[in-house]
């Protein structure tokens, strides 16, 4: 049995990403490792963090249910990146990407997906009052699908959707799937 929690809708902002196999402590970047984290796109709208935990019933014979123990929690963060660039797919799946000196012209052959990038995930929502919503994963891994629709009512999209994984570690902070950090603006 699983409960769904509500989904976080986020809005639009700004989607970066970074190889973790590049940050050494993936809950305290240096600042080197932050301003190397890509900026893969502008999202318009309908950003959304889920978070599902599924949990076990257990029965009493007499008594019914008398308790739900936790088994699993799945953190998805999905979106659609308005901004296109070829080279952003690396984060998404295995690729080769050419481009030809004479024309400048640049081919990308996705190949079939060997393992999944293991990925930290920043989202950054401009608030209206000027703060910020930050949303970092630690450990994110594409879902596995990319959809590029080219619809006529609407804007060409990249559809992103990303996996949370908890960090490796001992203790509970380690073990974490992500942070969400909410700035106000100064007076």
């Amino acid at each position: 049995m699983a409960d769904k929690f509500d989904n976080i809708i986020l809005g639009s902002g700004q989607l970066h990403l970074g190889l973790c196999d590049n940050i050494a402590d993936l809950a305290n970047l240096t600042p080197e490792e932050e301003a190397a984290l890509v900026n893969v796109g502008a999202i318009e709208s309908g950003a959304t963090l889920e978070i599902e935990t599924d949990a076990t019933e257990i029965e009493s014979a007499n008594m019914g249910v008398i308790a739900r123990i936790p088994v699993k929690t799945t953190v998805t963060f999905k979106t659609g990146v308005m901004t296109w660039n070829l080279d952003n797919l690396k984060f998404l799946c295995d690729m080769q990407v050419t481009t030809n000196p004479t024309t400048g012209e640049k081919k990308t052959v996705i190949g079939a997906i060997q393992k999944f990038p293991e990925v930290y995930l920043r989202f950054v929502h401009q608030k209206k009052d000027g703060g910020e919503l930050i949303i970092n994963i630690y450990r994110a891994q594409p879902e596995g699908n990319l959809a590029l629709e080219f619809a006529k009512e609407d804007p060409t999209v990249v559809d992103y959707s990303f996996i949370a994984m908890p960090k490796r570690g001992a203790d509970f902070f380690d073990n974490n799937f992500l942070e969400i950090i909410e700035t106000f603006p100064q007076a």
